[in-house]
């Protein structure tokens, strides 16, 4: 994944042909080496954020012979032929062992700068030195075990909860309308998608079209896009509805999308139920409605916003808050399945 999430302003822009717009598609299932490749960008990045507490749990339990990928693995991007699509681990693995010298050299040629040289065996890896593999498949090994097969039900669960409100809004309104949930501040421009946030970048897909992948490793940040290769189509991937941090062990699975409750945490989901039917609620009517701390009221409404389910504006000395269309979409939809 090559594209970068840092960044305060600026916009992307994805420019569409009708081909392109034929030829988009969201990935069947999700893919243990791509979650992982995120995985490791965010727990490279030092941002305070919804991912904090994970950040630190990672940390913990990452192996040593797992740091060699912090070598490809940047905070704001990574080698596409890491980017496995497959849907289970060992074929993905054995598909990134293998793939094509040229390509394996043109991604890393991404990751050389000033201040960050290639490591020694990175550059032996670009030759095919079996030692180098060797490396990389123990490293990708143990971070996979450390950072996603744990966590793959919860994993799957944000992936599959996703994809089932995106189809119904292909279904509904058309690919087009699919693509402008892909973030907050995404937006039609003629036949250009364009997001804020970010640095400035053009992406044209020349006929080519989208692979789209959702993730649980990203919160409210813009998509990232990888490389362009010849005849392929680029992949997007881009923040799942709800992400990891808000997603406990034994909420995976079917029911995922069913309760808010269950996804949030009772007293969270109940702040963001107050929100919805009390837009412009400030956080101390919130307490008081709620019966917690101003404190409490605040914190919840800090990982509501973090996650992309309210905003949040100051108005005078109060901070006043509403539900952004996906976090009143989370809530319609537990309503609509009761």
């Amino acid at each position: 994944m090559a594209d970068a999430a840092a960044g305060h302003c600026g916009v992307l822009r994805i420019h569409f042909t009708p081909q392109d717009l034929m030829r988009t598609r969201f990935v069947a299932e999700p893919a243990p080496l791509a979650e992982l490749v995120i995985a490791l960008m965010v727990l490279r990045r030092g941002d305070a954020d919804l991912f904090d507490h994970w950040r630190h749990g990672a940390r913990r339990v990452f192996p040593r012979e797992s740091l060699p990928l912090f070598d490809l693995v940047l905070p704001d991007r990574g080698p596409d032929f890491l980017d496995s699509l497959r849907g289970d681990f060992e074929g993905g693995l054995d598909e990134v062992l293998s793939a094509p010298r040229r390509e394996v050299r043109l991604a890393l040629r991404t990751l050389e700068s000033a201040d960050h040289p290639v490591a020694g065996w990175v550059r032996d890896l670009a030759d095919g030195d079996r030692a180098a593999q060797r490396v990389l498949e123990v490293a990708l090994r143990g971070a996979h075990e450390a950072l996603v097969r744990r966590t793959w039900p919860r994993v799957a669960g944000s992936f599959h909860a996703d994809l089932a409100r995106r189809r119904e809004l292909v279904l509904a309104q058309g690919i087009g309308a699919a693509l402008t949930t892909l973030h907050p501040t995404a937006r039609w421009n003629g036949s250009t998608l364009e997001i804020a946030a970010g640095g400035h970048r053009d992406v044209r897909l020349r006929g080519d079209g989208l692979t789209l992948m959702p993730t649980a490793f990203l919160a409210s940040v813009r998509p990232l896009v990888g490389r362009a290769v010849p005849g392929r189509a680029r992949l997007l991937v881009y923040p799942a509805r709800i992400p990891l941090p808000l997603i406990t062990a034994g909420d995976a699975g079917a029911d995922l999308p069913l309760s808010v409750a269950a996804l949030l945490g009772r007293t969270r989901a109940a702040v963001l139920e107050a929100i919805a039917t009390n837009p412009a609620a400030s956080t101390g009517e919130l307490a008081r409605r709620l019966g917690i701390s101003s404190g409490r009221a605040s914190e919840h409404a800090t990982v509501l916003r973090q996650a992309g389910l309210i905003n949040s504006h100051r108005h005078r000395n109060t901070v006043l808050h509403a539900p952004t269309p996906l976090g009143a979409d989370l809530l319609n939809g537990a309503t609509a399945r009761r």
